[in-house]
């Protein structure tokens, strides 16, 4: 393939991706920046990107890959409960700062 179709390829690509899945990515790659540095803000950004990957997929019956990011998203609710809970109450040294 010559470099100027792939690139032209690309560009086209790019200008008929959605909104809602620039902002899934988006959110996506926050959520694991956010939770190298160990930042209690990963949890709403991973939240926000799980929720716009459910709404892209359900409607193209991708169902198991739907079902997927709804375990993650209970995952994260409940990482969340657990970090922000009082210290002692689950073992846990405390809240994380953001």
């Amino acid at each position: 393939m010559d470099l100027n179709v792939a690139g032209a390829l690309l560009i086209e690509q790019i200008h008929q991706t959605s909104v809602l899945e620039w902002t899934a990515v988006a959110f996506g790659v926050s959520q694991v920046l956010l939770a190298r540095k160990n930042n209690i803000l990963l949890y709403p950004t991973g939240i926000i990107s799980v929720c716009c990957a459910s709404i892209l997929l359900f409607p193209i019956r991708a169902y198991v890959e739907t079902l997927l990011q709804g375990y993650y998203l209970l995952m994260s609710i409940y990482g969340a409960g657990q970090l922000t809970a009082a210290p002692g109450k689950n073992g846990l040294p405390g809240p994380l700062l953001v």
